[in-house]
């Protein structure tokens, strides 16, 4: 899926979005992207006969932000893609280094791989993965 690499920063267009069920249009510049989602949230909230109050994943906060990002990516042009997202970056062409003295904590393996950060072009290691088990630590 589509991730911004910064929510903080607003991308070309800023932050638009339209509403599939409500049909409510939101310019990309009303808002800041915390602010557009609560707004997207309230909205909803206001209208139970569209959006009924069981259909909890239509507040919850993780999932209209992705819906959010989706419709940017979606709208925008190829190089905003690729200035604005982190998922439309080559990936670096290092691959994960086996690390050498961790074992795992879960099944003691001892196959570890680093895990890197996406957003700064994998040059700070974030965490390690077991290939035995698949356990993130």
């Amino acid at each position: 899926m589509p991730t911004l690499i910064s929510r903080n920063v607003a991308p070309t267009g800023g932050f638009p979005f339209q509403d599939p069920k409500l049909g409510k249009k939101y310019d990309g510049y009303s808002f800041d992207f915390k602010g557009l989602v609560s707004t997207i949230i309230k909205d909803r909230k206001a209208n139970p006969r569209i959006y009924p109050v069981e259909d909890t994943r239509a507040f919850d906060y993780d999932i209209v932000a992705q819906e959010v990002e989706n419709y940017i990516w979606n709208n925008a042009k190829p190089q905003t893609r690729q200035n604005y997202f982190q998922d439309a970056k080559p990936p670096t062409t290092e691959s994960p280094q086996i690390v050498s003295g961790k074992v795992c904590e879960k099944c003691n393996g001892t196959n570890i791989v680093d895990r890197l950060c996406r957003t700064c072009g994998g040059r700070k290691v974030i965490g390690y993965t077991c290939r035995d088990c698949n356990w993130m630590f």
